[in-house]
């Protein structure tokens, strides 16, 4: 009895993950709130190790969840369905897992200046300050970039993130009260080099 050749069985494809680049460029100055004070000022900027302002990515992450709920409050139906699902599988779902995408912090390598600003608060409808409420406040100067690293696991993912990295036009604290306008660009690198190919920018203003 001749052997008969067993039926070779296709190897599932296994998508390969998509490495970003990404540059946030303060477009006013930024207050990344550290939570705590230094001797004159109420309140610094976060710094990393080595004394430089950073910017979070626990904090970008929570950008990127705004950003998602914003666009699913715009859909409907079958799309709002689809949105969530891909948002779950990219971030993660509140208090559980957290999400296929990995991000670095983002990093200032280029010495990044900082000032400090001083302001006072004001009831409501008068222009006179209130007693003991001036604070001094550190902020990131205008101009100053920062740079971390995406990893997405595949492309329908990374379609989802870059609609989300569009939305986002503001970083820090006091964006809700319109401060800390910033540029987002980003570009494909190699998970190792990071070499940009394609680039894209995200519009400044608006959304």
């Amino acid at each position: 009895m001749k052997n008969v050749p067993k039926p070779t069985v296709p190897k599932p494809t296994v998508p390969k993950p998509t490495f970003l680049q990404l540059t946030v460029t303060v477009v006013e100055d930024l207050h990344t709130g550290a939570g705590t004070g230094s001797g004159d000022i109420d309140a610094c900027v976060q710094r990393d190790r080595h004394g430089q302002p950073v910017i979070r990515s626990s904090h970008f992450k929570g950008l990127l969840r705004e950003a998602s709920d914003e666009l699913f409050d715009l859909l409907s139906g079958a799309e709002r369905t689809k949105l969530d699902e891909a948002r779950v599988a990219l971030l993660g779902a509140q208090g559980s897992n957290r999400g296929k995408l990995r991000l670095t912090s983002l990093y200032n390598t280029k010495g990044g200046k900082t000032m400090v600003w001083g302001a006072t608060g004001r009831a409501l409808g008068k222009r006179q300050p209130e007693g003991e409420t001036l604070r001094f406040v550190e902020h990131v100067q205008a101009g100053t970039s920062f740079t971390g690293r995406l990893r997405v696991p595949d492309s329908a993912l990374r379609d989802l993130l870059e609609r989300l990295l569009k939305r986002i036009d503001r970083i820090g604290g006091n964006r809700n009260r319109g401060a800390g306008l910033a540029k987002l660009e980003w570009n494909t690198c190699s998970p190792r080099n990071e070499v940009p190919s394609h680039q894209h920018r995200s519009k400044t203003h608006g959304r």
